[in-house]
């Protein structure tokens, strides 16, 4: 007899309800992630506004030097994907959102302070101008918004389990 693993049930597949869906056990409910608090919101939001001043950026240099700069491209993806694992509802995502709005704002003050009081001061370069304030404006937002729901969260399970000891 010739069995492949998928006959033999070593390798079954699972149908897509089950391999996707939550997990339930004996005796558990299943577990679901809650959603974004209002917080966790606006840091997504403000990450999300930050990268769009970014790429922004990054057309505008496109399109007037003709060049492609790659290291605001990046940023600005690194921005998205922090945006995107805040939309994942794991409780401590909106922290890193948090800590990587901190390290873009440090970067701001002292290597780039130049250039952004330049783009900062300067409105009759319209598309710069907005360019900086719009992402300045998302990453304070979201560093001091990231921050709150880090500790909002640490609060609310603290008393989720403060409650349940006193149940018991």
């Amino acid at each position: 007899m010739n069995d492949t693993p998928l006959q033999t049930g070593i390798h079954r597949e699972l149908p897509t309800s089950q391999a996707y869906g939550p997990v339930e056990r004996k005796g558990q409910a299943k577990q679901t992630r809650p959603p974004l608090s209002g917080l966790a919101r606006l840091t997504l939001l403000a990450l999300f506004a930050a990268a769009v001043g970014v790429l922004v950026g990054v057309i505008e240099g496109l399109v007037k030097s003709g060049h492609l700069f790659v290291p605001p491209l990046v940023v600005g993806t690194i921005y998205l994907m922090s945006a995107g694992l805040i939309a994942t509802r794991i409780r401590w995502m909106p922290a890193v959102g948090a800590l990587f709005a901190i390290i873009m704002l440090l970067g701001a003050a002292t290597l780039g302070a130049s250039a952004v009081f330049l783009r900062l001061t300067h409105p009759e370069d319209v598309l710069g101008f907005a360019e900086i304030w719009i992402q300045m404006a998302g990453t304070l937002i979201a560093a001091i918004a990231g921050i709150a729901a880090t500790v909002q969260a640490i609060v609310q399970r603290m008393r989720a389990s403060q409650s349940a000891g006193e149940r018991s």
